[in-house]
């Protein structure tokens, strides 16, 4: 093994293979299925999801899968992944609330720890952020908000409510199992009054569920004027629904397989025999 110095606690120790996405969230559906990955000079197959060999220690990769353990447990509690809906199936089967237009649905959930699940989902943006991995190459961050992030998970204290404020869109009907690079976004959102304004966010998903970290220091005061809708800053956590089929994501996906016909026109027979 490597002894290089741990991203995550800075001590020099072994480097140990670690997830950035959790794999509960992040492996093929199917018993030996496997992924099939492009954006380079060759398609290939792969049995599971990004995984970073030189990011952490095993002290690091203890403290990470603290919170993955944690994390996991109460995505499939709250059934906001579709790995854990059980006999529900599909997340459009929960109770939600039409707010109409863009917005869709609204649906209502109580954390059983709101500093823990931020922590946790605060996690998954550092390794996005710190992994060289060239699938998130989008997400950046500062030094300064790196040490910030670092010290917050070593001390299982979650950083102030406007530090990269987590917003969470979930998705429900037919979704096919997919990973798909995270993105830093620029969204124009409507404010219901003929107005528009600027929103930065990074955008992670997973297992039917869209992650939305809001960069701090724009021209909207997150969270303060509407909490409910942001990770850990109420007992209860309000989330947008969408259907997938309508959602930037299956959009996502189908410019990603369409891009991969284009790339690789050698396997288009297997990109169209592709099985989730």
């Amino acid at each position: 093994m490597q002894n290089e110095k741990c991203s995550l606690t800075g001590k020099v120790a072994p480097f140990v293979k670690s997830h950035i996405i959790p794999n509960a969230f992040s492996r093929p559906s199917q018993q030996n299925g496997r992924f099939v990955e492009g954006g380079g000079k060759y398609l290939k197959t792969v049995p599971t999801s990004w995984y970073d060999k030189n990011l952490v220690c095993r002290e690091g990769e203890d403290i990470l899968s603290f919170y993955d353990d944690f994390g996991i447990k109460e995505l499939r509690r709250l059934h906001l992944v579709n790995t854990g809906m059980g006999p529900i199936l599909d997340a459009s089967k929960l109770d939600m609330e039409s707010i109409g237009g863009i917005y869709g649905s609204v649906r209502i959930v109580r954390p059983s720890d709101g500093e823990k699940f931020r922590l946790f989902l605060l996690s998954i943006l550092w390794r996005a952020a710190k992994t060289s991995l060239p699938a998130f190459k989008e997400i950046q961050i500062s030094a300064k908000d790196d040490r910030k992030l670092r010290r917050a998970l070593i001390e299982q204290k979650s950083p102030p409510e406007e530090f990269y404020p987590i917003s969470i869109v979930q998705l429900y009907g037919n979704i096919p199992r997919h990973n798909i690079s995270p993105e830093s976004l620029d969204e124009i959102i409507p404010t219901g009054d003929r107005s528009n304004y600027r929103n930065n966010i990074f955008r992670i998903y997973m297992d039917g569920l869209v992650v939305h970290f809001h960069k701090q220091y724009r021209n909207r005061k997150y969270p303060a004027d509407c909490p409910v809708f942001f990770v850990g800053c109420e007992d209860e956590l309000a989330l947008l629904m969408k259907p997938f089929k309508d959602s930037k994501q299956k959009l996502n996906l189908d410019m990603n397989v369409v891009d991969a016909m284009i790339r690789y026109p050698s396997k288009i027979n297997i990109l169209k025999s592709i099985k989730y």
